[in-house]
């Protein structure tokens, strides 16, 4: 009977009483064994309408192209097996593709087991995770839900049909446009609308369009693009993935071929089918014509302003692009629209709010920007009125869903457990009642993520999110499981409102493998900070020391700049000597404001990346402090390197010490174990050197072409045109491949190994 019963629950909506009543979305547990699991399912399966749509996936496949190609497509019931892996992140991008009144079915192991048998990937080398607490929170919240059904081995619970009641049904008929016909899905998307067609009426148009998942972002945005068309506009559309803009493509076809649909726009459009393809469309609209155009973020477009004449750009999914190319196109380009997914499987967009809407206040307003961008503007994201067009940037959200109810419960489920999403139960504290005497009430501690409540979780997630551009769900699975970390609180009227992450790196665990790591050999998992100390220094010893390191440290925008952030840190650092740790590490993104908090609280830099990080794009400092002796003398050491590589010094003149370093990075580099990018600024000096010695390079390139080699080849690196190109910052792998005849970077870094240590011996 309770089989029947389930039977019932789950193809409600689509048996003869679907009519009578609206239904939210819904949960189904199936726990236990994979054999119990899979005869459950194929007995509920089997009495299912054939109108039903339904996906079966395995999180375990979930990944890449795989995803994706479900991320295109929509569904009645969405069944996520959870026996082999279990990846939050993943089952969210799948709960956005189920229909209003539809169902997830998570299937998964035993539960009371369930959290003492997860993947243990990421955990740091030398480190065991024998619990997962953010498995056993989630499962906490997913059997108390009151919406969630449970079939286990020893249960059948069935709760009652999550019935949308009158009043939602009248708030739900509020979201929608009174007229009819319309081309908007509800009034909120209609309103999003005619705040964008005003913005551009009033020109210039710059605009940052959010909204969580479900909103109908997409088709707004091709409404509107169509709206510039129309007016005779050439627009250029840009996504990190072509596949993200399907549904905006998809609208603009929709509309361009329904009478209905363009008298709603009052614009009698065609598209030109003789120039549009796949990526363009082409549009008529009178005597005017105007082309949509997909390019890729790196096109020339962006890159050489003259080869467009187009003055619209609209960037569709902002938070995946680096900053530098979002500001890129908003300095050459004079009307744009930033759209982005504020929370969803992507994870949590506050980070992009709070770091890049102030950058682009900053490059529209340079005389008086407002940083933060107004907090009280930005804690709810409350942007109703005209009056979001201050300082010439207007901000647009959606709020209604369409593809599912208003409060539907799987939506609020994952926001507030996989997302910490809960703004409303947060103890709000701004800048004017924060107390001016805040050292004297303000309290720290440092925990294990197992040793807090669900308030203080709460609100350390919320910190963590606005620290980073962009925080996954998966990321923090991760911060909260990881066996390795320690979370500074600091907390000031019973909110937390400054927070740290602090991975615990080197010692004892890399004892075995300091050796393969200082020579670039072995990267194990984890000890991001302290292998890039090895690698740096090429000393095993400093592997074995034992550090923290400061992963992120967040203060709430409302009270920054008021020196909370150091007062933690150097709480931190007495932490760290009392626990007999021999130095405090941190890896961060450089800004010059960076450097000088970091610097301020005695840490020094010890290296500077060379790549850019590609979502926040800056490079990335290494900076230590320390009161260990020899941790001091590696750290001075390094930091004298560091401005030597950065010199014009040739090889031949570097002090002993520095030399046999730099020799043993490059037989390193020889045997495999190091990048051609690591050992680049060691074979700058060796260009240098042997240029400026003209008369034993003569002599040894004399040597060499008598000489035959194993290879019956003389030394590559020894042409005039080759050490151009060795003496240059940047690796032209594109000159050096011709050079040698070979193809690709694998290629250069194959004969440069290879010779290297020859060349070196004319040093």
């Amino acid at each position: 009977m309770a089989q029947l019963q389930l039977d019932d629950w789950l193809f409600a909506p689509y048996r003869q009483l679907a009519n009578t009543f609206k239904l939210h979305r819904r949960i189904l547990v199936i726990s236990g064994d994979v054999v119990f699991c899979n005869k459950q399912l194929d007995k509920l399966l089997s009495s299912a309408p054939t109108s039903v749509t339904i996906n079966k996936l395995d999180c375990a496949l979930l990944k890449g192209k795989r995803r994706q190609h479900f991320l295109g497509t929509e569904c009645d019931i969405a069944i996520i097996d959870c026996h082999k892996r279990f990846a939050p992140g993943d089952i969210m991008a799948i709960v956005g593709t189920i229909r209003r009144s539809g169902s997830l079915v998570l299937v998964c192991p035993v539960l009371s087991t369930w959290p003492s048998n997860v993947d243990t990937s990421f955990i740091s080398h030398g480190f065991t995770l024998s619990f997962s607490h953010y498995l056993a929170r989630f499962i906490d919240k997913l059997t108390n839900a009151p919406t969630t059904a449970l079939l286990t081995a020893d249960e059948c619970r069935i709760p009652d049909l999550p019935v949308i009641t009158a009043n939602k049904t009248k708030q739900l008929q509020k979201g929608q446009p009174s007229d009819a016909p319309s081309l908007f899905a509800s009034a909120d998307q209609e309103k999003a609308f005619e705040l964008l067609k005003q913005t551009y009426q009033k020109g210039p148009l710059h605009a940052v369009l959010t909204a969580p998942r479900g909103r109908g972002k997409s088709s707004l945005l091709g409404l509107f693009i169509l709206e510039l068309l129309k007016k005779g506009n050439d627009v250029l559309l840009t996504s990190s993935l072509i596949a993200n803009t399907e549904q905006i493509f998809n609208i603009i076809h929709k509309v361009s071929s329904s009478k209905e649909s363009r008298k709603c726009l009052f614009a009698d459009i065609q598209i030109d089918a003789s120039i549009s393809t796949p990526t363009k469309i082409a549009i008529i609209h009178g005597d005017k014509k105007a082309v949509l155009r997909w390019v890729a973020p790196d096109s020339d477009f962006f890159n050489k302003r003259e080869q467009t004449n187009n003055k619209y750009v609209i960037v569709d999914e902002a938070a995946s692009f680096p900053i530098p190319v979002i500001l890129n196109i908003v300095q050459k380009f004079p009307n744009w629209v930033l759209s982005t997914t504020l929370q969803g499987y992507e994870g949590s967009g506050k980070g992009f709010m709070h770091k890049l809407v102030p950058l682009l206040t900053k490059e529209l307003t340079p005389i008086n920007p407002f940083t933060e961008l107004n907090t009280n503007h930005l804690k709810n994201h409350d942007f109703d009125g005209p009056d979001i067009t201050v300082h010439a940037l207007s901000l647009v959200q959606l709020k209604t869903p369409i593809r599912w109810a208003e409060d539907d419960p799987i939506e609020a489920f994952f926001d507030n457990t996989c997302l910490f999403e809960q703004p409303d139960k947060l103890h709000r504290i701004s800048e004017k009642n924060f107390p001016k005497d805040w050292k004297l009430t303000c309290e720290f501690a440092l925990r294990q993520f197992s040793e807090i409540n669900e308030n203080k979780l709460q609100e350390v997630m919320y910190l963590l999110s606005l620290a980073h551009y962009q925080t996954t769900p998966d990321d923090l699975m991760r911060i909260m499981d990881s066996p390795d970390i320690k979370l500074a609180l600091f907390i000031v009227q019973r909110r937390v409102v400054a927070a740290a992450i602090i991975n615990i790196e080197g010692g004892s665990p890399l004892v075995e493998l300091a050796d393969d790591i200082a020579c670039g050999k072995r990267r194990p998992k984890g000890h991001l900070g302290v292998q890039r100390l090895a690698l740096l220094s090429a000393d095993p010893e400093i592997a074995t020391h034992l550090y923290w390191r400061i992963n992120r440290i967040a203060v709430l925008p409302e009270i920054q700049c008021q020196g909370i952030g150091s007062y933690v840190l150097q709480n931190v650092i007495q932490a760290a000597g009392e626990s007999q740790v021999d130095g405090v590490l941190t890896s961060y993104g450089q800004t010059p404001e960076l450097n000088k908090f970091w610097q301020k609280n005695g840490f020094l830099i010890v290296d500077e990346g060379k790549k850019r990080n590609k979502a926040s794009g800056e490079t990335s400092a290494l900076a230590v402090k320390t009161d260990s002796n020899y941790v001091k003398s590696v750290v001075e050491r390094l930091i004298r390197d560091k401005h030597v590589e950065q010199s014009s010094t040739s090889f031949s003149d570097l002090p002993i010490d520095t030399k046999q370093l730099y020799r043993k990075k490059l037989t390193h580099f020889s045997l495999g174990y190091r990048s051609l990018d690591d050992v680049w600024p060691i074979i700058n000096k060796i260009a240098v050197a042997i240029e400026q010695n003209p008369l034993h390079f003569a002599s040894a390139k004399v040597e060499l072409n008598n000489q035959i080699t194993k290879s019956t080849k003389t030394n590559p690196i020894l042409s005039k045109h080759c050490l151009i190109e060795l003496k240059k910052t940047a690796i032209n792998v594109e000159r050096l491949a011709q050079h040698f005849g070979v193809a690709g970077i694998k290629g250069v870094t194959q004969v440069m190994r290879t010779w290297i240590l020859e060349t070196l011996e004319l040093c």
